[in-house]
């Protein structure tokens, strides 16, 4: 449907399509079923869902007694209840992605920067701009991103393992070159995890012939190395902040590197 085409609706009027796009509903059992082609009616005050659009995208709607019940290759995805002639899904409170979605109590320039700055708080801006480093801008307190709540929300206390870098040794030289040439110190102590990397012989011996003291955490203990997880657990939020933005799936962060 293109945008300025029109609906019928029940009484025989026709209503203007203002949009098309993606909508996700996010039942209260947490599964998510995504829309597409959803039509943005403004005319019209209600969600619709179309039951018929449900049953050819593979699902199934069992309506018994005022309840309806949503499943799809037999795993219950939600339900809803009748009301006033229609049935009502039980929804979560759920937001879609949208581009720069931001609160409208920051201007448009904050919301420039906010965005080029890896989504960083208001309140660090609000530092930088009197530092001079980025213009000036009005920002009222209490001010949120809504695009940077979901990206930041954890969802585990700790993350399964995930694929290494393959090259730790080559990353610690340049590191130790770049510390000696910009700051003048040498590495004294070098903390890890337990990963299989670390372990090499070649990685042993550089730290022998630099006096370099290799301190390895526990087993199974991301927590002993808290300053590492939690500056990845940083990077990774504001990288998912950037993408969920721009609507793009994480497979694109490896094209930024």
């Amino acid at each position: 449907v293109a945008w300025g085409s029109t609906v019928l609706m029940g009484d025989g009027s026709h209503a203007s399509v203002h949009g098309v796009g993606t909508v996700d509903l996010k039942f209260t059992s947490g599964e998510i079923v995504q829309l597409k082609n959803v039509q943005h009616v403004p005319s019209i005050d209600r969600n619709l869902v179309s039951g018929s659009h449900l049953t050819r995208d593979g699902f199934k709607l069992v309506f018994e007694s005022n309840k309806v019940v949503v499943s799809k290759h037999r795993y219950f995805i939600g339900k809803g209840y009748e009301c006033g002639g229609l049935f009502r899904f039980s929804l979560s409170d759920f937001c879609n992605k949208s581009v720069n979605h931001t609160c409208g109590s920051v201007d448009d320039k904050a919301n420039v920067w906010h965005s080029r700055l890896c989504h960083i708080n208001f309140g660090l801006m609000s530092r930088l701009s009197s530092m001079r480093l980025i213009p000036k801008f009005s920002i009222v307190k209490g001010s949120k991103c809504y695009s940077c709540v979901q990206p930041k929300q954890p969802r585990k206390p700790h993350k399964a393992a995930e694929e290494r870098n393959l090259a730790p040794l080559e990353l610690l030289k340049i590191y130790k070159a770049e510390v000696e040439n910009q700051l003048d110190r040498k590495i004294k102590r070098l903390r890890s995890d337990r990963g299989g990397e670390f372990f090499s012989n070649e990685f042993d011996l550089f730290c022998e012939e630099h006096c370099i003291i290799h301190e390895r955490t526990p087993p199974y203990s991301p927590e002993s190395n808290g300053i590492a997880e939690r500056k990845n657990r940083t990077l990774t939020d504001l990288v998912n902040a950037i993408l969920d933005t721009a609507g793009l799936p994480k497979a694109w962060w490896g094209r930024h590197c």
